[in-house]
């Protein structure tokens, strides 16, 4: 049921689980209405498929364009006969249907062919065969709403996965401990702040910069290519925002602080935690550029390969701007002016870097 309300909620259709459930069950799906698609057979995963490109035209009112391409690969011959069927009731509703297959059962239900042959292209008259069948009452179509629809999707999947997010977590978590232990014993006084400062700030940066689990996801069934398809130009900077987990820097760098601040004399440093929340903020901007830089890294032809990750080392330029911050905040207090080397300046400028980075991740696909 997801995968067709997502199709519909992209689409700006209207629509509630009975509806689902009809659509479902006139593809002969709906025993496996509450099942995922990881565990269906080949073939009615493909059902699905079909139905998730068929299912906006079917409920809605006003005539829409589909594309199919090699629809009946996959298909048994029972829902091929389904397909050929849906294919002349969208049809005699005013909807056009382009078809690019090389099943001549699927074809003869065009009303116009174009055949490529020898370089040129041929035009017939279509056989227009199929019966028409009972479709679904079609709704008004309101307002497109695929930013939404992907935040809502993005937000199901990490509460059905939490296991992924806590894997970005571990790495934070073990970076904390191994701080512990370094600074364990020794003498505060005589060590740079910068050193804690950057030992504060490590953990939420390795969780900002780890492999989101969104990528994975984008990659299974051509998932990141129906986004691609459905949101246009918009699918890049909202798939970077949506995956990354800007919820962790600022929890991670408090816990880090709390951890580490039982090291050497917190006490004077009590405003600190005050103040704490600012470049942990910035944090999730970095967290936000190196999800663009994943998903950039995950459309190059070879991207498994380990030359690939090592763009992220961009992203040390702002983890050191932060660090300076929360260095100066630890030795002077919090400042607001605006001068070189002052906290908000620092965290400014770390924002930038990291905006300019996540624009060049989300805008060199396109040229």
């Amino acid at each position: 049921m997801e995968r067709i309300s997502v199709s519909l909620s992209v689409a700006g259709i209207e629509h509630s689980d009975d509806q689902i459930m009809e659509l479902l069950s006139l593809w002969g799906l709906e025993h496996r209405a509450n099942d995922r698609l990881a565990h269906l057979s080949g073939g009615l995963s493909r059902r699905v498929a079909i139905l998730g490109g068929l299912a906006p035209a079917a409920l809605s009112n006003s005539p829409l364009v589909v594309l199919l391409d090699e629809p009946s690969e996959g298909l048994d011959d029972s829902a091929k006969d389904i397909l050929s069927s849906w294919i002349r009731s969208l049809s005699s509703r005013n909807h056009a249907i382009l078809i690019a297959t090389h099943d001549k059962d699927i074809s003869s239900t065009a009303d116009r062919v174009l055949t490529i042959r020898d370089g040129s292209i041929e035009e017939q008259i279509g056989k227009s065969l199929g019966d028409i069948c009972d479709l679904p009452q079609s709704e008004e179509r309101g307002n497109k709403t695929p930013v939404s629809s992907l935040v809502k999707w993005s937000l199901k999947m990490e509460v059905r996965n939490p296991i992924e997010t806590v894997g970005r977590v571990t790495p934070a978590l073990v970076a904390i401990l191994l701080s512990y232990a370094l600074l364990s014993g020794q003498d505060f006084q005589l060590q740079d702040s910068r050193l804690h400062a950057s030992l504060i700030l490590a953990p939420a940066f390795i969780a900002a910069v780890s492999s989101p689990a969104l990528v994975q996801r984008l990659s299974e069934s051509d998932c990141g290519r129906w986004w691609n398809a459905v949101m246009g130009p918009i699918a890049r900077p909202a798939l970077s925002i949506t995956g990354a987990s800007i919820l962790l820097p600022i929890p991670i760098t408090y816990l880090s602080w709390v951890v580490l601040s039982g090291t050497f004399n917190g006490g004077e440093y009590e405003d600190v935690a005050i103040w704490l929340w600012i470049p942990a903020l910035a944090l999730m901007d970095l967290a936000i550029a190196a999800t663009a830089l994943h998903l950039l890294v995950s459309d190059l032809s070879r991207s498994s390969s380990a030359p690939a990750p090592l763009i992220l080392i961009v992203l040390v330029w702002p983890f050191l701007e932060l660090t300076d911050a929360l260095s100066s905040i630890m030795d002077n207090g919090m400042s607001w002016s605006l001068s070189v080397h002052d906290p908000v300046v620092s965290c400014i400028i770390a924002s930038l870097i990291s905006a300019l980075v996540w624009l060049a991740a989300v805008m060199i696909p396109d040229y």
